[in-house]
């Protein structure tokens, strides 16, 4: 396994790491989540780790190295071996290949803490508690377990009958969302991450949609404790967290963009508002955290911001008609 940017803590101090999983094609993501958390978390002192899933481009990563010193690591033959054998025997596991790649975190033994976040996610505030909890594993439960909790609570006020899923086959009927995780010293071995490796077989997958996620719940079958949503705001299912957590968006510490919808990808507005209006007010943060992340001058970015807003308001804030509106009352 190839490293560069290796750090030594001193004598005694707890070896803390919050890490992602990232690509040349994904790097602007890395680059808000990274930007994000040192942003609502400046206490943070130990190592910031980034899985390369293929080599990154040297502005990708001054880019990265100027929110944070980072350590880069890769995929180890061993791992790039048996996804080539899934692979051929399931060709559509390439597109969810990279993701395989967080498995790595497992096998860096010189950590006593390490929180994993996926790239399609941002901070949004202080979750210094992820790094000092003392379960093993740590995890927000996925849509399967959220939706099946919230069915439960509601009773005969569900909207359908929920019809029978077992993504992760018969025998996992707790199961858990993989894009925020955190993983404490006695899970950090090579024995798990050799034990990971052998999920890695196609009748694992035959009948599967899911990839790394599918391998963690197979595994870690009842011994992963729940972590609040909060620290997994998935907007896809925003209404099923609030539902269960009593919380909304104002209390959510990352939020993650599970699903189709990413925040770099370039969609027109009007067809979000039609169809995803709820995820306006998330895409917006990250924007504007990228923002944040790229610009030297602050006093520039607002004077832009606010030439942006008076042009809006002079053009088309009086032709919003409050007339017949409903007030809330």
């Amino acid at each position: 396994m190839e490293e560069v940017n290796t750090f030594a803590a001193g004598a005694g101090t707890p070896r803390i790491c919050f890490a992602t999983v990232t690509n040349e094609a994904f790097a602007v993501a890395a680059e808000v989540l990274l930007y994000s958390f040192i942003k609502f978390n400046p206490w943070f002192d130990g190592d910031i780790v980034v899985v390369e899933t293929g080599d990154l481009s040297a502005d990708t990563r001054k880019r990265l190295d100027s929110i944070y010193p980072v350590r880069y690591v890769q995929g180890s033959a061993g791992l790039e071996q048996r996804m080539d054998e899934l692979q051929q025997a399931i060709p559509w596991l390439v597109n969810k290949r990279a993701h395989f790649h967080v498995f790595e975190l497992f096998r860096l033994s010189e950590y006593q803490h390490i929180v994993y976040v996926d790239g399609d996610t941002y901070c949004c505030g202080d979750i210094r508690e992820l790094f000092y909890r003392d379960e093993p594993l740590l995890a927000c439960p996925d849509a399967f377990t959220l939706r099946r909790q919230l069915w439960d609570k509601l009773g005969e006020l569900a909207p359908e009958v929920l019809p029978e899923a077992t993504p992760y086959g018969p025998d996992v009927n707790r199961s858990f969302n993989s894009g925020v995780m955190s993983i404490n010293g006695p899970l950090i071995s090579e024995q798990t991450y050799n034990s990971l490796l052998d999920v890695l077989n196609p009748q694992v997958f035959e009948n599967s949609d899911f990839g790394d996620q599918m391998a963690l719940n197979v595994y870690f079958k009842g011994r992963f404790d729940t972590l609040s949503a909060r620290y997994n705001y998935m907007v896809l299912i925003e209404e099923y967290i609030k539902g269960l957590e009593n919380i909304t968006s104002l209390e959510a510490r990352i939020v993650h963009f599970a699903g189709r919808i990413k925040p770099w990808f370039d969609f027109a507005y009007p067809e979000l508002l039609e169809k995803a209006p709820h995820y306006l007010k998330f895409i917006d943060n990250w924007h504007e955290l990228l923002h944040a992340a790229r610009d030297q001058s602050e006093l520039a970015r607002i004077a832009a911001q606010v030439a942006k807003q008076r042009a809006w308001a002079k053009q088309h804030a009086a032709e919003l008609s409050v007339d017949n509106v409903k007030r809330i009352s």
